[in-house]
């Protein structure tokens, strides 16, 4: 039964990344985002312009540089911020829907799933890769995995005992 209500919580948290992070809730429609995907390609292809970050921790620095000045109203700070925590249900989730759940497995399907959200994002237009986003992502992951191993004690006391009594 956990199992279950897991898988559904997963899909729909998928549905919320699909929506939030790379849709980026805008409610477009199918036009505006054919547009969008359109204008990418073009710029790409008559200005060779990709916009892509190769360059660990470039953003991470100037997130919290630029949250030195700001503080919390340090829009960089708080959109790195929401990159941890918002991948943070995936590392928890993942272990709950799998079989044989194990931190390597989880941690692989994570970086799986968030390589993915990044490469659908540069190659559709609707946002950039940065492997400063796959760092925060994975660390959300990460504080999620933690969680679960926290719980899962608790959480498998309590359905050995509903299984035996």
């Amino acid at each position: 039964m956990l199992r279950k209500i897991s898988w559904v919580a997963f899909i729909i948290y998928l549905w919320l990344v699909v929506d939030l992070v790379i849709m980026k809730r805008n409610d477009m429609s199918f036009q505006d985002v054919w547009y969008r995907i359109h204008s990418a390609w073009e710029a790409r292809r008559e200005y060779g312009y990709w916009d892509l970050s190769f360059r660990p921790f470039l953003t991470i620095k100037d997130a919290l540089d630029s949250y030195q000045r700001y503080g919390w109203d340090s829009r960089a700070f708080r959109t790195a911020t929401y990159n941890v925590f918002f991948f943070a249900p995936l590392g928890l989730l993942l272990p709950l829907i799998m079989k044989k759940p194990s931190a390597w497995k989880a941690m692989s399907m994570a970086l799986f799933i968030i390589l993915a959200v990044e490469i659908i994002q540069q190659f559709t237009g609707l946002g950039m890769a940065d492997i400063d986003d796959v760092i925060l992502n994975m660390a959300g992951s990460l504080i999620g995995l933690v969680f679960y191993s926290i719980a899962r004690i608790p959480i498998h006391l309590a359905v050995s005992k509903s299984r035996s009594g």
